[in-house]
């Protein structure tokens, strides 16, 4: 359960952000409109890696066209009789840099100066190939393998092709030149620790893995995600009816339904329910069970979720008492999960101490999320002006709660 979770925390950071990533709610801190309509837009990765019919698992891989070769001898596709990784990246992917040190390694696992790993860069606009030449200079010590800039060839036959809507975006090739697997690099094994990647690619090298299986099993997951998806829109078209008829009780069922049938797709929704119970209806006490609910429920191993529901309750909205210890004991929950190396994670957990009334706790935790951040980012500097609001609320510009961060994990109280 701790990789699965900690596989959805780094969701929120790895697999959508550098897609259509959603953030957390404006409502959240009283600054969206909370009268906004429900949506079903999702920010999971695809249930499925690739579209059947276009190009998926079980296909001939494309030729690979590029406007430049950084790294490696130009070629025009991959190695015949040989294991290939094709990497989809971007240099302003802050997720694809992070994964970047396993790729190399995986490089280095594949083939005499990662010859076998070919990272496709998605930079755009006139400067590009200035960008990424830039790039590898400054991250030679991360990079271990082949580089080319796209032409918009490669994107089209590959990423696009396959259905793919974020980077950074993984394409295994078999040694007899078809596609084994399609995915985030660095998404979490099926079977077994460590990463789905790299299950895929020793399967190939030892002859255990088998792409005719998994070419039948992603067409058929495909065929029941467009049956789901069939029932999500129907039930959508009449929550939206519901919502401009002013419904909100008919909407809150209508959620209810697709979350049921589709959790894995609908987190936007299930963030949207307890909005709409805390900021629209006033219904503190209901929100919490509602969010309780799913946190025990669909997305009960959904650490990204945990850090929503807790910023959600540390809001503009009142969530009484019991919401407000709800939001520092999860976000608690998530910085002990990543033992309180995840800046996201404490930044959620500082202003629920604030919301509950816990001014030195919050300083003293915005302190720790502040020293795994670079000092001069634009997130360092937002923190320093949070921290001066929580100090002044201490009265006394308090010193790091050292308790904060024990063995046992972060205190309830402060």
């Amino acid at each position: 359960m701790r990789m699965a979770q900690v596989g959805a925390l780094f969701g929120t950071v790895l697999l959508t952000a550098c897609g259509e990533q959603a953030s957390p709610s404006a409502a959240a801190d009283g600054t969206g409109d909370a009268a906004q309509a429900p949506s079903n837009t999702s920010t999971a990765e695809p249930a499925v890696d690739a579209t059947p019919g276009v190009l998926a698992v079980g296909d001939a891989a494309p030729p690979l066209s590029a406007s430049r070769w950084f790294l490696g001898e130009e070629r025009t596709a991959v190695t015949p009789g040989r294991v290939t990784l094709v990497e989809f990246w971007a240099t302003w992917c802050g997720p694809c840099i992070a994964a970047m040190p396993h790729i190399s390694s995986l490089a280095r696992e594949l083939g005499d100066e990662g010859r076998d790993v070919v990272a496709v860069s998605l930079d755009r606009g006139d400067d590009a190939a200035q960008v990424v030449e830039s790039f590898l200079q400054e991250r030679a010590d991360i990079v271990d393998f082949e580089v080319m800039l796209d032409d918009g060839e490669t994107t089209r036959t590959w990423f696009e092709a396959a259905g793919q809507t974020g980077i950074p975006s993984s394409f295994v090739v078999a040694q007899d030149g078809r596609l084994a697997w399609i995915g985030h690099p660095m998404r979490p094994a099926s079977q077994g620790d460590g990463y789905e990647l790299d299950r895929v690619i020793k399967g190939l090298l030892d002859g255990t893995y088998d792409i005719d299986a998994q070419a039948s099993a992603a067409n058929e997951a495909a065929s029941a995600a467009a049956e789901i998806a069939a029932q999500v829109d129907e039930l959508s078209a009449e929550m939206g009816r519901l919502w401009s008829a002013g419904d909100r009780r008919g909407v809150l069922d209508y959620i209810d339904q697709i979350v049921a049938i589709d959790p894995e797709s609908s987190h936007d929704l299930a963030q949207r329910k307890v909005e709409i119970l805390l900021f629209e209806l006033g219904e503190a006490d209901e929100a919490l069970d509602a969010a309780k609910s799913m946190l025990a429920g669909p997305y009960e191993d959904d650490a990204s979720m945990q850090l929503m529901m807790a910023s959600l309750f540390s809001g503009a909205a009142d969530p009484g008492e019991a919401g407000r210890a709800f939001a520092v004991s999860t976000a608690q929950d998530v910085v002990a999960l990543t033992d309180g190396t995840e800046p996201n994670a404490l930044v959620v957990l500082a202003e629920a101490h604030f919301a509950a009334g816990q001014p030195e706790s919050a300083a003293g935790t915005l302190r720790a999320a502040m020293s795994l951040v670079d000092d001069t980012s634009p997130a360092h500097e937002t923190y320093e002006l949070v921290l001066s609001r929580y100090l002044a609320a201490s009265g006394d510009g308090a010193e790091f709660a050292e308790d904060e961060f024990s063995e046992d994990g972060p205190s309830a109280d402060g």
